[in-house]
């Protein structure tokens, strides 16, 4: 449950130094604020961001990540992708049934994930960012408690 509410690492998926990019400003402001777990940029045509190691990719990753910051253009999700995604975090052990606990109902995350590729590849340069913070998984379905679209300024 930790990983949920304290992660002890982050994952930059498309992290970027370039000036003025939402990754970039994502970076600095997690190091500015103080986040004290560990940061992982991740992206697969750089060797590293801000003097750090930048991986290529989920198989390259020190550790299984807490929570994924996903930076990076949007392609389309498909059903495969989403449950990769899922599976790579340590979020899944609950989702899957923890510690005797009751399995938690994958397809409303799996359904979101695709939904917002979707809304990223139709609209995606209107949006500067989406956030949605906290998705609760439930035994029957899920719910999306808190969301942020800021939108892009032309």
């Amino acid at each position: 449950m930790g990983a949920l509410v304290a992660p002890q690492n982050v994952v930059l998926v498309g992290a970027s130094d370039r000036p003025g990019s939402w990754a970039a400003r994502v970076w600095r402001n997690l190091n500015r604020y103080g986040f004290e777990g560990r940061l992982f940029p991740m992206n697969p045509g750089r060797a590293d961001i801000g003097g750090e190691v930048c991986y290529p990719d989920f198989a390259s990753l020190p550790e299984k990540p807490d929570h994924l910051v996903i930076l990076a253009p949007a392609a389309p999700m498909t059903r495969a992708k989403a449950l990769d995604m899922i599976a790579r975090t340590r979020a899944h052990k609950l989702i899957e049934g923890f510690r005797g606990g009751a399995a938690l109902d994958a397809e409303p995350v799996i359904i979101a994930l695709m939904a917002l590729g979707a809304l990223a590849q139709d609209v995606g340069d209107c949006i500067e960012s989406i956030e949605i913070n906290p998705f609760r998984v439930l035994p029957a379905g899920g719910r999306a408690l808190d969301a942020l679209i800021i939108l892009r300024r032309p």
